[in-house]
């Protein structure tokens, strides 16, 4: 027999238990919305630096010798350009690093990402992610 005085008690545990899911789902949220902005930032990195590595080869070692060797000048503007067709913005210049043989690129790139949810309470506005890209050429046969 339920006793009179218990009548209405799990009613006031509803807005903790409610208050616990919409932390959760939050949590959920900004966790989805910054990991699908460190994907696409990893798929920019990749989708320039295989640009340089494809565009950036010095003819004229090219035409000399016939050895597939990068000109970093020529791989930093093709990265460069690559990122503003992307609409990429930076929180600093790309890290671009042409090996001493000429034949790899590494590309480091920061990006902030605001958060969705958790901007409204006090603290940080974001988060910042990383993406690491390392492309060699390959001379075809």
């Amino acid at each position: 027999m339920i006793r009179s005085c218990a009548r209405g008690s799990v009613l006031m545990l509803m807005p903790a238990g409610l208050l616990i899911v919409f932390v959760l789902g939050s949590i959920s949220i900004e966790f989805a919305a910054v990991s699908m902005r460190q994907r696409a930032l990893y798929n920019a990195a990749d989708a320039a630096a295989n640009d340089a590595a494809t565009y950036a080869i010095d003819r004229v070692v090219l035409r000399a010798t016939g050895e597939v060797v990068l000109d970093p000048t020529l791989v930093e503007e093709v990265v460069s350009d690559s990122l503003r067709a992307q609409g990429i913005v930076l929180v600093s210049a790309p890290l671009i690093e042409v090996s001493a043989d000429g034949k790899s690129i590494h590309l480091e790139l920061v990006q902030h990402v605001p958060f969705v949810i958790a901007r409204a309470l006090a603290g940080g506005d974001g988060t910042v992610v990383r993406a690491n890209v390392r492309v060699t050429t390959v001379e075809s046969t």
